[in-house]
């Protein structure tokens, strides 16, 4: 499964400025597989988040508007401080 899910990237990477819009769904299907799929995955895009600040907020504007499933996988990679800060903007 990792290796389709690299396999997935390294084609969306490859496509990604064709005019057919094949690109940015494989990147993403790669990206989900991998962290749905492999532990080191996760941490890597955990630091990514934490490192770059607009990618954190790109990923939580997802987690928001996507289905159960995929939320749930993307909130894995949720650095601590993203997870404290969702936790005070709530309204308890």
């Amino acid at each position: 499964m990792v290796g389709f899910s690299i396999l997935c990237l390294t084609v969306g990477l490859a496509t990604i400025w064709l005019p057919i819009p094949t690109g940015v769904p494989l990147l993403s299907l790669g990206a989900f597989l991998i962290i749905a799929n492999s532990r080191t995955g996760r941490r890597w895009v955990r630091r990514l988040r934490k490192k770059l600040d607009w990618l954190d907020y790109a990923i939580s504007w997802v987690e928001e508007r996507t289905g159960n499933t995929f939320s749930r996988v993307l909130k894995t990679t949720r650095p601590l401080m993203t997870r404290h800060r969702k936790k005070s903007q709530d309204p308890a």
